[in-house]
């Protein structure tokens, strides 16, 4: 007896292959792009025509128009501003050799700016930038 072959044909699309790809592509985008993780403030920089680019890769203090300061991300008092600089020393930053951004408002004091730097010089940091437009 002979058996007997049907055939079948499918119908509709195979989808799956098609998922599969999309997928991998998705994961393939996540992986690969890079975050910027910049804090939430804006500032309105001076404008200098002398300025130069420097690396950000020390501490970075920011003065916003209201007064606030945030050091390093964290919102931190004006007068608590030294005993932070002095608990990254105890933590092992050596201040000889971390530079240090100072990113004020335009609109900031210069008084105020003064108060942050002695902070800085009084903690041991030398090597003290300030940010400005170009």
């Amino acid at each position: 007896m002979k058996a007997r072959r049907r055939n079948r044909k499918q119908h509709g699309l195979n989808l799956l292959p098609l998922i599969d790809i999309i997928f991998q592509l998705v994961l393939f985008f996540l992986v690969s792009s890079s975050f910027a993780l910049v804090p939430a403030v804006h500032l309105n920089f001076p404008a200098s025509s002398a300025a130069q680019a420097s690396r950000l890769d020390g501490i970075v203090i920011h003065v916003d128009s209201d007064g606030k300061i945030l050091f390093d991300g964290n919102s931190v008092a004006s007068d608590k501003l030294g005993l932070c600089l002095m608990d990254c020393v105890r933590k092992g930053r050596n201040p000889e050799n971390t530079s240090v951004a100072v990113e004020a408002d335009a609109s900031v004091p210069n008084g105020y700016i003064v108060q942050v730097f002695d902070e800085l010089r009084n903690a041991g940091f030398y090597s003290v930038s300030l940010r400005t437009a170009e």
